[in-house]
């Protein structure tokens, strides 16, 4: 292990925090976004996003940036926010209150079988707790624990085992099954056992409703159901069974509320409400399941406004991380 890439601490920290770091905290901007829930409208129907209050992180670990970040996960069970730092190769942790805890530059295996520094691209965490790291580099999901150790690969079968396949966007399923996109433009998605064990994959090319191309991100909601985000689809979001069958979608790729310009990012809390990022809109977009629209975050200029939104998370009990690679920052929201 080279010590260079991950400083050790307290095992309450878990990591060390270098006093460069510590002093990044100062250039925290946190501010209370109430301009940002009155203009979600506080006397509106249940189900809208009312924002409670915003803090911002826009320095890294040791007083680094945040260039590129493609992802963000919570790890609960650690109280952490795990950040995919892609344009610095680094996987970055930090604390609910936005305190770096440290990171480590993930290395990836490639097929000539050099060992290099990665693009860490997507994250998640499994059912072990055991930290996916999707790499724009790699042909596999790589398994660490939280020091960056590889504890093993998950390769997906062909056709996405080599060439411009390979494993895209990636959520795990309440049950620790894994959900991952194939990253390749054609479209397709896997369905893996909690130990990577392939289950079902499906998936027909093309831009019509219940066809995929060029998928920017997954979900499982409550139910079990599966919510895909498309950048070249007629609709943006799109729902199917595990099995793959089509059950619904919306957002046409048009301008207006409830509509999107390139869907990215997409959750599903366990209230069932789709929460979706637009890279382009700089916003992010909250539905019921039927695709009613109820409310959005970010945009226009201030508090809570949004700068090129790339990836989502949510601890499931309010808390929101949204990493954006134009703001180059990662964003904390308390909301309900």
């Amino acid at each position: 292990m080279n010590l260079e890439r991950l400083s050790f601490g307290a095992a309450a920290m878990r990591r060390s925090v270098s006093l460069a770091a510590l002093m990044a905290v100062l250039a925290l901007s946190a501010t209370c976004a109430g301009g940002a829930a009155a203009s979600l409208g506080i006397g509106s129907p249940a189900g809208e996003p009312r924002v409670d209050s915003t803090f911002v992180q826009n320095v890294a670990n040791g007083g680094g940036t945040f260039e590129q970040p493609g992802g963000v996960t919570f790890d609960v069970a650690n109280d952490e926010v795990v950040v995919a730092n892609t344009g610095l190769g680094r996987i970055e942790f930090f604390g609910r209150d936005g305190l770096p805890h440290g990171f480590f530059v993930h290395r990836v295996t490639g097929q000539d079988g050099a060992e290099r520094d990665g693009l860490p691209k997507h994250v998640a965490i499994d059912g072990k707790g055991r930290l996916l790291v999707v790499d724009a580099l790699a042909s596999y999901i790589d398994i660490c624990d939280f020091r960056g150790t590889s504890l093993g690969h998950i390769q997906l079968p062909a056709p996405d085992s080599i060439g411009p396949g390979g494993p895209g966007p990636l959520a795990v399923a309440p049950d620790g099954r894994i959900v991952v996109a194939s990253r390749n433009k054609l479209g397709g998605v896997w369905v893996l056992g909690p130990d990577g064990s392939p289950l079902a994959h499906w998936g027909v090319a093309g831009n019509a409703p219940g066809q995929l191309r060029a998928i920017a991100g997954v979900a499982v909601a409550p139910n079990g159901e599966i919510a895909v985000t498309c950048v070249m689809t007629e609709l943006g979001v799109q729902v199917f069974d595990a099995g793959g069958k089509y059950l619904r979608g919306f957002g046409v790729h048009d301008i207006g509320p409830g509509r999107f310009s390139v869907p990215n990012g997409i959750i599903i809390t366990p209230d069932s409400r789709y929460w979706v990022s637009d890279m382009m809109r700089h916003n992010v977009q909250v539905f019921d399941p039927a695709g009613k629209l109820l409310g959005a975050l970010g945009g226009g200029e201030g508090p809570g406004a949004m700068l090129y939104p790339s990836a989502l998370a949510s601890d499931g009990k309010g808390m929101f991380a949204f990493v954006e690679t134009g703001g180059k920052l990662l964003r904390l929201m308390w909301i309900r």
